[in-house]
């Protein structure tokens, strides 16, 4: 099968007499499957369309680009969406194992990243590290959590990282910053949601400079939904934000749990407080300050982990009414990230 249409090849089979077996030697000879053979192009032709719409719409879009009738049903297409996957993730594996077996590697290069409004410091390497909620097919959970991180380095590249768990993305990490030489650079800068994974393995790096940067713009929506809750007046409500807003800007994390602690005898809803003043006092450690980092024009926040988000996962696998495998979600993502940075130019 081409990429648009089909040849048919006059094929020789053999039957093995004692079992009965019956060998395409041809197939055999090139690799191909005994019956239909799809074409490396066919196969990356499923696994793009299907990157942007339902596999039944690619496998359409796919049988009209041909002129045919069907080129390849939607089960098909998912299939090989599927092989995809497990291929890119078997040599993001072998990556890592060679890494740690202290094999000579080729560097990765990652993709060109202009600075932009942010800038990463000099001998500085920066990680953002994230997760994303799909919701799940699967019977014994409600959703898929995909690890997602990207990893920008001084020379202004970025590298773009899926898995399906905390510790292979960790892992996965880890490896990258032993080939990119972080020892070299000196610093790590780890921007986040201050999510508890991410928190227990910055801390237990030994002897390593790091600096983790608690997302201004998670910080910002977690106080507002909180105090947003307590039932106050619209008025009152705004310089209570304007006021504590005002002193983590600062990165005085003291002050605004003060604050805080003085309208707890008031609030309607006093656990609303406990609990905003508890994710505070967690997350004092970094909380940093904002203001001061902005007048150096580093970054505030983990957008860029969470563009990737929208881009790798969520304007695919997060419409009303869809559902997911774990699988085929770490799939779309891990072809979006060697879409991203065009690691392998054939399939």
């Amino acid at each position: 099968m081409t990429r648009f249409g089909e040849v048919r090849l006059r094929r020789q089979r053999l039957r093995n007499t004692q079992t009965r077996k019956t060998i395409t030697p041809s197939a055999i000879l090139w690799g191909t499957s005994q019956k239909r053979h799809l074409t490396e192009s066919v196969r990356a032709s499923a696994c793009e369309t299907s990157q942007s719409v339902s596999y039944r719409k690619a496998a359409k879009q796919l049988a009209d680009e041909a002129g045919v009738e069907q080129l390849l049903s939607p089960s098909t297409v998912w299939n090989k969406k599927q092989e995809k996957g497990r291929e890119l993730a078997q040599k993001q594996d072998d990556f890592v194992q060679q890494v740690l077996a202290q094999k000579e590697v080729s560097p990765p290069c990652g993709v060109p990243s202009p600075e932009g409004k942010c800038r990463i410091e000099h001998e500085t390497i920066q990680l953002q590290m994230d997760e994303i909620k799909t919701k799940s097919q699967e019977e014994d959970k409600k959703w898929n959590l995909t690890y997602t991180a990207t990893l920008a380095t001084p020379d202004h590249r970025c590298h773009y990282f899926a898995a399906a768990s905390s510790e292979q993305l960790i892992q996965l990490v880890v490896v990258h910053l032993i080939v990119l030489g972080l020892s070299l650079h000196k610093r790590l800068e780890v921007v986040s949601d201050g999510a508890r994974w991410i928190s227990d393995w910055v801390g237990s790096l030994p002897d390593a400079a790091v600096e983790q940067v608690l997302c201004w713009y998670h910080l910002q929506k977690r106080v507002y939904e909180s105090l947003g809750a307590l039932g106050l007046a619209k008025e009152r409500r705004k310089l209570l934000e304007k006021e504590i807003l005002g002193l983590l800007w600062r990165g005085r994390t003291a002050e605004a749990v003060w604050v805080l602690w003085g309208l707890r005898s008031s609030a309607r809803v006093p656990k609303r407080i406990d609990d905003l003043m508890g994710y505070l006092l967690r997350k004092r450690r970094i909380i940093v300050n904002y203001e001061e980092r902005r007048g150096r024009g580093l970054w505030l926040a983990s957008t860029r982990v969470e563009k990737w988000n929208d881009t790798a996962v969520a304007d695919r696998c997060k419409h009303r009414g869809m559902s997911w495998t774990a699988q085929g979600v770490l799939a779309v993502a891990l072809f979006a990230a060697m879409k991203k940075q065009k690691l392998h130019t054939t399939f």
